[in-house]
């Protein structure tokens, strides 16, 4: 039993060496992992997930770029950072944080198709975040959401079949069927 132990000890101690041989070679290179906003004995983030966010960091001066055709990419792009973060909340919130001013911009003046997919990134956002976007969402997105859709009720109610193909239906639709999740998703049952 000693015997296995040592080799027990052995093992762990050629592992260590060469985590350790590793790591200075990349100190010497400058190619050092980002960990300075990891927790000390928190595990380290995943190659894919560490991609994800730092995707996710430079996409985010994007949204407010002049090209509709950018914001949508970028938009797109968020919502797949968002899916590959959402196992890692602790560095998906910061972001979430950073994102949000920006995402409020995109949801409430901007083109219809650029309001939908932003609202496809809140929903996305809330399914992963949760409370943590509660006060925001009611402060900042829910008096702008429920005006709008007060104000395109009677439009909509007049309009006749070929309504239902219109960007502004196919918004309205969006976000009246994504809105009861969404809250509850928030938790805004209050």
């Amino acid at each position: 039993a000693q015997a296995r132990g040592q080799r027990a000890l052995t093992r762990h101690g050629v592992q260590q060496f060469f985590l350790s041989y590793v790591r200075q070679k990349q100190i010497a290179e400058g190619n050092l992992p980002d960990t300075e906003d990891e927790e000390p004995g928190a595990p380290a983030l995943p190659r894919h997930a560490r991609l994800g966010r730092e995707v996710m960091e430079r996409c985010i001066h994007l949204l407010s770029h002049g090209s509709l055709r950018v914001r949508l990419k970028v938009l797109d792009v968020l919502e797949l950072c968002v899916a590959v973060l959402h196992p890692h909340r602790n560095h998906l919130l910061p972001l979430a944080h950073r994102v949000w001013p920006a995402l409020v911009t995109r949801l409430i003046s901007d083109d219809p198709l650029a309001v939908l997919r932003a609202f496809k990134v809140l929903c996305a956002l809330a399914q992963e975040c949760g409370d943590f976007l509660r006060q925001r969402f009611s402060k900042d997105v829910l008096p702008k959401l429920t005006s709008s859709l007060l104000s395109q009720a009677p439009a909509s109610a007049r309009a006749g079949p070929v309504y239902a193909h219109t960007l502004a239906f196919k918004l309205q639709l969006a976000v009246l069927q994504g809105l009861g999740s969404l809250c509850e998703k928030l938790d805004m049952g209050e």
